[in-house]
């Protein structure tokens, strides 16, 4: 999702001068800033932001080397010896033997891609069925 914010930010911050342009001598309040995020949102949930974030983060085309190893430092502090847990052995089933464990945090990114994708496709729609009538 940061790389839908950044653009989401640009747009925003282009119809906040344009307005304050057209509107000499006023400020703008919460009675302006659904239209302008509105405006915003749809120069900013396009295909081609979605396509260009999903590369840059190395999700389509999975690159698991995308960002380096000097960016996981920080998180080295946080580290901490996995604690041994006795876990009984359950028979697992054929469907289940080709299951992989997936981090949770994976879970929230998949929501946003999803979230994001599902812009993209109305707005895809949205375009075509007003080219099409």
């Amino acid at each position: 999702m940061l790389f839908f914010y950044g653009p989401l930010k640009t747009y925003f911050n282009q119809e906040t001068t344009k307005w304050l342009k057209n509107h000499p001598g006023r400020a703008v309040t919460q009675f302006q800033v659904s239209g302008l995020i509105n405006v915003a949102y749809g120069k900013a949930a396009t295909a081609g932001i979605a396509i260009n974030g999903f590369r840059q983060t190395g999700i389509v085309p999975f690159n698991p080397d995308i960002f380096p190893d000097h960016l996981y430092a920080p998180a080295d502090v946080t580290d901490q010896p996995e604690a041994s847990v006795a876990v009984p052995e359950v028979q697992s089933s054929p469907v289940e033997a080709h299951l992989i464990e997936v981090d949770p945090s994976l879970y929230v990114m998949l929501c946003d891609v999803v979230f994001v994708f599902s812009c993209c496709v109305f707005e895809y729609d949205r375009i075509n069925n007003t080219n099409n009538t």
